[in-house]
């Protein structure tokens, strides 16, 4: 007797996470006012030049992440982590896991603009 003869096997897969993850990051990389905001590190980072397509690029694995992992950087960057989490078998359609996609923003102190607050 095999292991799968005992349970059942989902019949969806993870393989379609990567094709999730780079519709996600292609939707970020449109959007230039989060551009500017994840690479320029000062209070006027909206009035600054848009970003090239070089650093657009280069903003991925660094300010944008899809492991949940940071390096210790002393200028202390702008981060977005995009992870996946409570995987669930779809209801309608046993191919398909729903999923919730999770955007998480770490910004240190010193860059937040809360005016005279």
């Amino acid at each position: 007797m095999r292991v799968g003869d005992i349970f059942d096997k989902p019949e969806s897969s993870f393989l379609i996470i990567d094709k999730d993850l780079e519709k996600i990051a292609n939707k970020m990389l449109t959007n230039p006012r989060l551009l500017k905001l994840l690479h320029y590190r000062s209070a006027d980072a909206l009035s600054r030049p848009s970003l090239t397509p070089a650093e657009k690029v280069a903003l991925i694995g660094n300010e944008i992440k899809i492991v949940p992992k940071l390096d210790i950087d002393k200028e202390c960057p702008i981060y977005v982590i995009i992870t996946f989490d409570n995987f669930t078998p779809n209801a309608t359609n046993s191919e398909f896991r729903d999923c919730t996609v999770n955007f998480d923003i770490l910004c240190h102190p010193d860059h937040w603009n809360l005016g005279n607050f």
